[in-house]
């Protein structure tokens, strides 16, 4: 085991001769496994809050995304998830486990405009894709949770009707998936 910079490559040397003429024939070893750490190295890295923030264009989606940040951290615990569940930068973005629920209604992310946008997940977990429970969110977002998602900016939302919306959408997913017994913990 070495440090993710540290590539490790063998060589080897195959000998042959014909007649006068002799050549060393060079074959190297090791090189897929280290392109492998280091692809896997640079995946390890994934947003904070911090560098999230830091990431967004203006001071109003930070001010935005700093409020969902901590009105998630909040709220009450009722299942094992973390409040936030960070992806890779620069396209990965932020789950929100409401109440550490085990499926989030939704996920902020970064566009290349670098504005906040908030995504719905009714397509992410075959366990709750597409429950009629995402139909209230999908109503507020513009869309319809029976087919594809995409997101949506977050400052043309009104933040208190987005937040009232994704909390009622991450119960009744939870509960829905507990209710086909699938171990999500859901108190009422």
């Amino acid at each position: 085991m070495t440090l993710a910079e540290v590539r490790v490559t063998a060589v080897q040397l195959a000998y042959a001769r014909d007649g006068e003429v002799e050549i060393l024939i060079p074959s190297t070893f090791g090189g897929e496994i280290a392109e492998a750490k280091v692809r896997a190295s640079s995946r390890s890295d994934r947003w904070t809050t911090e560098t999230f923030l830091a990431a967004l264009g203006s001071d109003d989606d930070r001010a935005i995304a700093a409020e969902i940040f901590a009105r998630t951290e909040r709220l009450e615990r009722r299942g094992p998830k973390p409040a936030l569940w960070y992806g890779q930068p620069p396209r990965g973005g932020i789950n929100i486990h409401l109440h550490g629920l085990v499926y989030p209604p939704v996920w902020l992310s970064i566009n290349k405009d670098r504005f906040l946008m908030v995504g719905a997940t009714w397509n992410a977990f075959p366990e709750i894709a597409h429950h009629d429970a995402h139909a209230p969110l999908a109503e507020l977002l513009g869309l319809d949770h029976r087919v594809g998602s995409r997101s949506v900016r977050v400052r043309d939302l009104d933040l208190d009707e987005l937040w009232a919306t994704i909390v009622e959408c991450a119960v009744g997913i939870n509960v829905a998936a507990d209710e086909a017994d699938e171990g999500v913990i859901v108190s009422p």
